[in-house]
């Protein structure tokens, strides 16, 4: 698994860190949060 960056820009947006693209920006929706995605 590779080391990624995410970064959170607002509630809406945020910005996933590609080595080959750069930063890439993606719409943040509630399936798709890190906090939700992860298993306890």
């Amino acid at each position: 698994m590779r080391d990624l960056s995410v970064r959170r820009l607002n509630l809406k947006w945020g910005e996933l860190f590609i080595p080959t693209c750069g930063w890439v920006k993606f719409r943040v929706s509630l399936t798709s949060d890190m906090t939700q995605s992860t298993p306890h």
